[in-house]
């Protein structure tokens, strides 16, 4: 008797399921046959060579007071001031960016920190930096070999002036201990920052490939294309901008940035070559079935 009942209600659940999952499916099915159109992806690149060439020197000024770090700082950044001045390099642009004064342990004491070594005592260093920002423009129509040997100038008095170039120390050691790649890792980029023109060409090749990509599966399928009803960006070149840390010294000992130094819409890249500026859209194209054939046609 317990056997039949507990037959018959599964049987129930059975079919209460199966009776379920066909008005779902329905409507599925239902939903999908009124959605008449042809959804396509449409991209297009255009290639450019970079414009500009950046590098980033570090200048700081470490002391155990406060004054005696300001006044180092203040003695590296006239130094490498005057000696980028008297190369007299067209076109060449200059910047102060991010700076920051700190109190904490040295480089030194920091990687003995992370690495579990015994700590010496000290009074804790002062440091003053900031990052100066090298900006050599309109240079995608100069020789690469005269350029390389511009960057080569410009590093080499860099470094004999005393300041580091690319990424300090500390963030260079930080980003190994924990795996990342420093913030402008790169001592010398290449950037593509003129994305106007550049963008707009892309997106006309995009649109060009969606439409053709739909009018080829509408002529398939015997239907007439009509026009878009739905577009979407999916990617444009340039529209994820690169980020420097602001007070990377700080950064370097655990502390979270106060802010975030943005430069955008730009491509970067390493090495001076054709440098791809790509959109890709979705766009969703309208339908509509073919006359009926007649006696006339």
């Amino acid at each position: 008797m317990m056997r039949r009942y507990f037959g018959s209600l599964l049987l129930a659940s059975v079919a209460v399921w199966c009776a379920f999952a066909a008005g779902t499916s329905a409507q599925v099915i239902s939903s999908l046959a009124g959605e008449d159109g042809i959804t396509v992806s449409g991209t297009g690149s255009v290639a450019a060579r970079p414009n500009l060439v950046e590098v980033d020197l570090q200048v700081v000024g470490k002391a155990e007071l406060t004054s005696d770090a300001l006044v180092k700082y203040r003695d590296a950044k006239k130094r490498v001031l005057d000696v980028l001045a008297k190369l007299d390099i067209e076109n060449l642009g200059v910047s102060e960016r991010a700076v920051s004064i700190t109190v904490g342990n040295s480089t030194e004491q920091q990687q003995r920190i992370l690495n579990g070594m015994v700590q010496t005592g000290g009074k804790p260093e002062v440091s003053v930096s900031s990052t100066v920002r090298l900006s050599l423009k309109n240079v995608r129509e100069r020789e690469p070999e005269e350029l390389i040997k511009t960057i080569g100038r410009l590093l080499d008095v860099a470094q004999d002036a005393g300041v580091n170039v690319g990424p300090t120390a500390a963030e260079v050691m930080m980003a190994y201990r924990y795996g990342r790649q420093p913030e402008n890792a790169a001592p010398v980029r290449f950037v593509l920052d003129d994305l106007a023109e550049l963008r707009e060409k892309a997106y006309e090749a995009a649109a060009a490939d969606a439409q053709a990509r739909a009018t080829r599966l509408a002529k398939l399928h015997h239907t007439t294309l009509g026009p878009a009803v739905s577009i979407q960006e999916l990617a444009v070149g340039g529209d994820s901008p690169t980020t420097t840390m602001v007070n990377a010294y700080a950064y370097a000992q655990g502390a979270q940035p106060a802010a975030i130094d943005t430069e955008g819409p730009r491509i970067i890249s390493s090495s001076l070559a054709e440098v791809p500026v790509q959109v890709r859209l979705m766009v969703r194209f309208g339908t509509a079935p073919p006359a009926p054939a007649t006696a006339q046609n």
